[in-house]
């Protein structure tokens, strides 16, 4: 269903050893799992792969490396989208945008919440999600950037014992990053880019009868 779990895997390797990064933060959590389906779609301008053992620069990802790159702020003052779809079980994906250039000041924001009561029986999501991007571009060929990602999925599977009573597990993930960079083109062919991160996860379970 929308916004599901979802393993990843390249030319072979089990999910472990994926690493999928967001704006050169790591979604990788406990168990070197990457939760891809928290990443909401409407961010991303484009994805970039590495595959095979040359990944293996960026630490355990001997089966490649997955860069997901949010949008970049629009080009104009002021400019946005507003959307909202509804379908069968409740199911719901509504969303905002904002974005524009100021002088030198370029900002993108995102907000959107995905919700529902399962397309595929028992299967339940409901989730949120902020975005934000600052880039700042300074006198030369360089730019300062900095992103804020929230996100909280509450997902339900519901397993039937006997008729008339259900049992329901429940996992409540949140996740915040937060990314400070900064990039400069010292020649046409070279450039230095240097990028710090803040990353906290958080993971309740809990299970009931009714």
């Amino acid at each position: 269903g929308p916004g599901s779990s979802t393993y990843t895997y390249i030319q072979g390797a089990s999910f472990p050893h994926t690493l999928v990064m967001l704006d050169g933060a790591p979604l990788n959590r406990i168990g070197n799992f990457s939760d891809v389906g928290a990443v909401p779609a409407r961010i991303i301008e484009r994805i970039e792969i590495v595959k095979g053992s040359a990944s293996a620069a960026w630490g355990p990802a001997l089966g490649g490396v997955i860069n997901v790159i949010t949008k970049a702020p629009d080009k104009r003052t002021i400019g946005g989208a507003l959307t909202s779809t509804l379908g069968d079980r409740t199911t719901s994906d509504s969303s905002m945008e904002l974005s524009g250039t100021v002088k030198r000041l370029g900002y993108y924001l995102s907000a959107g919440y995905l919700g529902s009561n399962g397309l595929l029986p028992g299967r339940s999501l409901y989730s949120n999600n902020t975005y934000a991007k600052l880039t700042y571009d300074l006198p030369g060929n360089g730019q300062i950037w900095a992103t804020f990602n929230q996100n909280r999925a509450r997902r339900g599977d519901n397993y039937t014992w006997m008729p008339g009573l259900e049992f329901q597990e429940v996992a409540d993930n949140r996740s915040l990053d937060i990314t400070l960079g900064i990039r400069r083109q010292l020649t046409e062919q070279l450039g230095v880019e240097l990028v710090s991160f803040y990353t906290h996860r958080k993971r309740y379970s809990y299970s009931d009868w009714f």
